[in-house]
């Protein structure tokens, strides 16, 4: 009997959109959730996501795809370096599919496109969930350093070494994310490998062109001409915000702080460096992004990592699916 973990691979299908073949699952019925995996090499649908898109199918219709650049999904070109790009892309995949409005959910990077979905198209996107997400609650401040996504060619054993270390160091609770259930499989390692293979040239890219500076990060996360923390409060749609008290790992650091390893491309940030109410303790960026949004509420989790929809699968599930079924009141 295949596992749980295959039997989601095996649930993945495609459908052309303007000319791409986007990878992405689609399971449950009623109202409808799309769920917005972040920014790194490996970041897709499948291991963003795993642990949560059967749970939420019990309540809702869940939509995970692998953007463009990601996952199973090739880029299109250099416009897909930039998050507004590739959410433009995003809503032509939800028409595509006749969606005629949905919840948007979007973790870490895709934080950022969930709000500027809901600031671009009102009419398509009913409600709004951000899962520990930097990219839509700060803007870098001079001298920062963006972490660098940059890459050597991937290999065989580097998928398996990145896996172990992901679940190791990158969750408190591996075991509910349906891949770690019954230990690194083989097929596991080759299916993370295939995904690096596919993808590493354009992550290099992408990180070489807007991962340089605070300016250029900054920039990239704009809207409007000015950063989306900025524009934040003119989102109308509810807003639901889940963090976790531990989401430090891919933060910035100050340029002129030594790191233990130079090559590390996750780093933590040293909040002593920031003025004060800059400093990205536990979750306050996470509050901070409460107070802009004017219809917003927050739920935060205890002993989490970046991946709280992972650590916390069963009750984080429950929140949101009560979320996005409660009738809306705006």
């Amino acid at each position: 009997m295949p596992t749980e973990w295959e039997q989601l691979i095996d649930s993945g299908q495609y459908v052309t959109v303007d000319g791409t073949d986007v990878h992405y699952y689609d399971e449950g019925s009623g109202d409808a959730i799309v769920l917005l995996h972040g920014g790194g090499l490996t970041s897709c649908a499948e291991l963003n996501w795993g642990a949560v898109i059967g749970l939420l199918s019990e309540s809702c219709r869940v939509i995970a795809l692998d953007q463009p650049g990601f996952g199973f999904t090739a880029p299109r070109d250099e416009r897909d370096y930039m998050p507004r790009k590739r959410a433009d892309f995003i809503a032509s995949f939800l028409r595509k599919l006749n969606i005629d409005t949905a919840t948007v959910a979007g973790n870490s990077r895709a934080g950022y496109q969930a709000v500027y979905l809901g600031l671009e198209y009102p009419d398509l996107v009913e409600k709004l969930v951000v899962v520990n997400a930097g990219s839509a609650s700060r803007k870098l401040v001079k001298g920062e350093v963006p972490g660098n996504l940059e890459s050597d060619e991937p290999t065989l054993e580097g998928a398996r070494e990145f896996l172990e270390d992901f679940e190791e160091n990158h969750l408190v609770r591996p075991d509910n994310h349906p891949l770690f259930q019954v230990g690194i499989t083989e097929e596991a390692i080759e299916r993370v490998y295939e995904i690096q293979k596919r993808n590493w040239k354009f992550t290099n890219a992408r990180s070489r062109n807007i991962q340089t500076s605070a300016e250029s990060l900054n920039e990239a996360l704009s809207y409007n001409g000015t950063h989306i923390t900025e524009a934040a409060s003119n989102v109308k749609q509810p807003v639901l915000i889940t963090w976790g008290t531990k989401p430090y790992e891919g933060w910035p650091r100050q340029a002129d702080e030594p790191a233990d390893n130079p090559d590390k491309k996750l780093v933590e940030i040293h909040p002593e460096t920031l003025p004060a109410y800059e400093r990205d303790e536990g979750f306050d960026m996470g509050v901070r992004l409460f107070e802009q949004l004017p219809n917003s509420e927050i739920h935060i989790w205890h002993d989490t990592k970046h991946h709280v929809m992972t650590d916390k699968a069963a009750r984080w599930s429950d929140v949101v699916a009560d979320f996005v079924t409660a009738e809306t009141n705006i």
